[in-house]
């Protein structure tokens, strides 16, 4: 996967770390595993920062992955910050359009500021934490293309 995440403050607080090409299956299995993970609290918040990543999904196909959200998250609310770049404007913003529907609070942003200022993160903290998962996405990422 071109993602790694990190679960923090006793599972309510989850940062994510998105890069290269993105298909519909790798961010559905990312989606289960993260349905499945018992560390993780269904009414916390959570931050994904996008701007590495290009989504290579069909806008019509953003439908399918945002029914998950129905399936499984059980009207449970959460609230989730996707920090984007300009290439995945309309495909993330079509995707918090549809998320909301399912009692998920998702909003795009262009940078670390404005995210963390909304869902009361504090920004340096969430910088260095967010380094780190970047670090481990890479050097993985490395090894695998070696």
């Amino acid at each position: 996967m071109a993602n790694h995440y990190g679960i923090y403050n006793q599972g309510t607080v989850v940062l994510e770390y998105w890069q290269g090409e993105i298909e519909l299956e790798e961010l559905i299995e990312h989606e289960l595993a993260q349905l499945k993970d018992a560390r993780i609290i269904r009414k916390g918040l959570l931050l994904a920062d996008c701007r590495d990543a290009v989504f290579n999904i069909d806008i019509d196909r953003i439908y399918k992955f945002t029914q998950l959200l129905k399936d499984t998250d059980k009207g449970q609310s959460r609230k989730f910050a996707i920090i984007i770049n300009e290439s995945t404007w309309e495909k993330a913003n079509l995707y918090c359009l549809q998320a909301w529907q399912y009692n998920v609070k998702a909003i795009t942003f262009y940078d670390y500021s404005a995210a963390c200022h909304w869902l009361n993160f504090d920004e340096a903290n969430v910088l260095a934490r967010m380094k780190k998962l970047k670090d481990t996405t890479n050097t993985q990422h490395q090894k695998v293309s070696c």
